[in-house]
């Protein structure tokens, strides 16, 4: 299971989502490369690729070719992988006007500390697609390399990783393993990020987008995203606990510390709402979202001018 990746507006709001400076902290500065945006890495993200590699080592027949793949995988082929979806999401920004005040990679994925733009709601929209969208891109890559490792031998395209099969080919048989392994995490990151609809990951922002520019109020839109995020958040999470507590595997570990993320975050959204304070949540705080709330009002208003006149 692939870590989920999510864009954070830096906007600072009244409960306490302060700039993305002070959300730095226990990081290490790794430079900046494309477009000038910093990068930085957690210091515990490693943490899931030292779960993984332990539980290699408790897996029933491990070999040193098979924690050599673990470490690829979890080292830095996640690393890199997070790294362009983030960027999708920080290059996105910078096109629509927005800034960028870098890039975190953590254990429960990465953050993209963005500005906000000046534009639509459907700027929004296209900011969270434009992370997931990058997976297709390295889709192509990994499956260019399959094909060149594969020999001609597309049957041998399979999730699941054969240890004796592994331990016993060369170096093709790996490379051919390894982009296998990777074409998988890049779909389990969109379809984990994208097709999911809870507030942060990517699903949830573009569901948000999509209620108020469909005309949805954006307290009805905020209480929506929110209450549904936390009723996938309790499923997937209570799904994650019993297949840690049955198989005692660290992507179900994982999953329910994003489900945790997922529902903390979802559930600050539903506060602010419920407070009148919707407009001060970063993912509603742009000025766009003000301007079309007054703008359903007045055609709210004009409509209801109308029906009495009509009446009268």
């Amino acid at each position: 299971m692939a870590s989920p990746t999510t864009t954070t507006n830096t906007t600072t709001s009244a409960a306490g989502n302060n700039s993305s400076s002070s959300s730095y902290g226990w990081s290490l500065y790794l430079g900046s490369c494309i477009g000038g945006i910093p990068i930085r890495l957690h210091y515990s993200y490693f943490l899931i690729l030292i779960l993984e590699l332990f539980s290699g080592l408790q897996a029933s027949g491990s070999t040193s070719k098979y924690m050599a793949l673990l470490f690829c995988i979890y080292g830095p082929i996640l690393f890199l992988t997070i790294l362009v979806h983030e960027y999708g999401h920080a290059l996105m920004t910078q096109k629509l006007g927005g800034q960028v005040q870098g890039i975190m990679l953590w254990p429960l994925g990465g953050l993209a500390f963005c500005g906000p733009t000046e534009g639509h709601v459907k700027e929004d929209l296209y900011v969270a697609i434009a992370g997931p969208a990058t997976h297709i891109l390295q889709v192509a890559v990994w499956v260019g390399i399959f094909a060149w490792t594969c020999h001609g031998e597309w049957d041998t395209f399979n999730r699941y990783i054969n240890i004796s099969e592994l331990q016993n080919g060369g170096t093709d048989v790996f490379f051919r393993i390894v982009s296998a392994q990777s074409i998988f995490l890049n779909i389990g990151l969109v379809v984990f990020n994208l097709c999911i609809p809870a507030y942060p990951l990517d699903g949830g922002r573009c569901l948000a987008a999509l209620l108020v520019m469909c005309g949805v109020r954006v307290p009805k839109a905020a209480y929506g995203t929110s209450i549904l995020a936390m009723l996938l958040a309790i499923a997937m999470g209570s799904y994650g606990a019993a297949e840690y507590i049955s198989k005692d595997s660290p992507n179900a570990l994982f999953l329910v510390l994003i489900c945790i993320f997922i529902f903390l975050n979802s559930y600050q959204l539903f506060k602010m709402t419920r407070a009148g304070r919707v407009y001060q949540h970063p993912l509603f705080s742009r000025p766009c979202y003000r301007e079309t709330e007054q703008q359903q009002q007045q055609q709210g208003n004009s409509t209801t001018m109308e029906n009495v006149a009509e009446m009268t």
